[in-house]
């Protein structure tokens, strides 16, 4: 449906000579139902936002890499100068993807390392299951005499402790190892151990002179010490409270 509207209406006498415009009536045409009308503003954002999705598209473009067409030889990249590392995180921070560095998982030890591990893992397993009663030291609250010494003869009180201070001398890698077989039997002694060698010693393996290495790590590597760490708290304590 449509309606008309008058918009203006004038009258005026002219001179005889000049052409006589008695009216002049203009006429609009509107529609009941009339369509909304777009804001300029919104007109410009939607012109802004076209020209940002025309940049995006520009950007990847320029990243897309080139080259092979599959995808698993592909190394994204978005900064080409930086130096790709071993690391796959620390690849990825550098805006590197290799995928190579996944699949196959990557070994950190070498064949030699390999080889010392495997012969220590099945001794300690068959020590684990054939002489250490968990349940028994539970029911007991203590590590029997003849299991502490066991461990011992095992070397599991010196894994990470140099071979010339009566260590083992194991790696980080070679170490979880031991300790996810100990962990798996029984986790009272994977905490003894482990403090042990952690929060206990390990400030004199890292940061102690060669006086004190040679005077504590061969008996701390031994058992004949444990290592111990004293933590206290003020805030911490149940009177405090």
């Amino acid at each position: 449906m449509m309606i008309s509207s008058l918009v203006g209406c004038t009258c005026r006498c002219i001179p005889s000579n000049l052409v006589s415009v008695h009216r002049t009536i203009i006429y609009r045409t509107v529609s009941l139902v009339s369509s909304p009308v777009t804001p300029k503003i919104s007109i410009h954002e939607q012109k802004s936002q076209a020209e940002e999705n025309k940049e995006y598209e520009k950007i990847k473009v320029a990243r897309r890499p080139t080259g092979s067409s599959s995808t698993t030889d592909k190394v994204v990249s978005s900064d080409k100068k930086s130096k790709e590392s071993n690391s796959f995180v620390i690849n990825l921070y550098r805006g590197l993807f290799n995928p190579q560095e996944v699949f196959p998982y990557p070994s950190v030890m070498n064949e030699e390392q390999k080889e010392n591990i495997k012969m220590l893992i099945d001794p300690i397993w068959k020590f684990f299951e054939e002489k250490n009663d968990p349940a028994k030291n539970d029911r007991l609250e203590k590590i029997p005499d003849e299991v502490m010494n066991g461990l011992k003869e095992q070397g599991v009180f010196g894994i990470q402790v140099p071979v010339e201070y009566g260590g083992l001398g194991l790696t980080n890698t070679q170490a979880a190892r031991l300790f996810e077989i100990i962990g798996a039997h029984d986790l009272s002694i994977t905490i003894c151990t482990g403090a042990h060698q952690s929060i206990g010693f390990k400030g004199i393996l890292l940061f102690g002179t060669y006086v004190q290495k040679q005077q504590y790590l061969p008996k701390l590597a031994a058992g004949e010490q444990i290592a111990a760490f004293a933590l206290t708290e003020p805030t911490g304590m149940i009177f405090s409270i």
